[in-house]
């Protein structure tokens, strides 16, 4: 019993099974002091979902190759527009993200000139998943145009003047699974307009709307429509009637908040 188990914890791929269920403080710590394997599949794990600022770490390899090889393994970043600088970026930019499936910028208090991230996209084939504080309309049309695979996208939209390069996206990417957009602009007939566009996704639809509320009037639009029963999660504001309508349609719900008025 002790060879055989020996003898598999000698395979790569069983020592990263196990390795993905460990956590990243033991993985720093303790799990590169077992032996070169275990070293170099517990950066593998450590890459895939890094706990710390990438753009921090690859701006002090200066090895091209290295560089790359960490980069292949990313599979979800977060990029903090306070602390993200011009030459941290281009240091990004040395690299491409094939394995990149989850983007998160953070913009807590953007600094006085800040990165534009936009050529970044290019650099991220498969993006699976966008979100983002405080979109910008140039982050948005180049989103639109090179991550067609997005299945998710959440967005806190601060800018009006944004807001229909916001929507935009919604209409362009068919695969979308969950949609969140939280934003205090959102005027009854924009969220007419959004809702409107989900009805062209055929995947089951995860939807979160800010204040603008569905009227009435789209709410028998929807009622009747082919595609209504794809929403299972929604989360909107609505007037009792609107629910009314609503509800009956929605046979694949198993997640309601609406903000109740009128």
């Amino acid at each position: 019993m002790e060879n055989s188990t020996h003898r598999a914890l000698l395979l790569p791929e069983i020592v990263h099974d196990i390795l993905v269920h460990v956590d990243q403080r033991t993985l720093v710590h303790s799990t590169p002091f077992v032996n070169r394997l275990f070293n170099d599949e517990a950066s593998a794990v450590l890459w895939r979902n890094p706990f710390f600022d990438v753009p921090t770490v690859l701006d002090s390899v200066e090895d091209i190759e290295r560089g790359q090889h960490l980069a292949n393994r990313i599979q979800s970043m977060t990029l903090r527009m306070n602390i993200l600088n011009e030459d941290q970026f281009d240091n990004l930019m040395r690299f491409s993200y094939p394995s990149l499936e989850h983007l998160n910028v953070v913009d807590l208090e953007r600094s006085e000139e800040p990165v534009n991230i936009e050529r970044l996209f290019e650099k991220i084939p498969n993006l699976l998943s966008y979100k983002d504080s405080n979109p910008t309309r140039a982050t948005l049309r180049m989103l639109e145009h090179w991550c067609p695979k997005l299945t998710r996208i959440d967005l806190d939209e601060r800018d009006k003047m944004t807001l229909d390069s916001t929507l935009s996206i919604f209409h362009s990417h068919p695969h979308l699974q969950f949609i969140s957009l939280r934003t205090p602009w959102l005027e009854a007939d924009q969220a007419d307009f959004l809702l409107r566009n989900i009805m062209q996704y055929t995947n089951p639809i995860e939807l979160t709307v800010g204040r603008g509320p569905i009227t009435i009037e789209t709410a028998k639009w929807l009622r009747d429509r082919e595609g209504i029963d794809k929403i299972c999660r929604l989360s909107t504001k609505a007037g009792f009637r609107v629910m009314m309508l609503l509800l009956p349609a929605m046979v694949s719900l198993t997640d309601l908040t609406i903000r109740v008025f009128g």
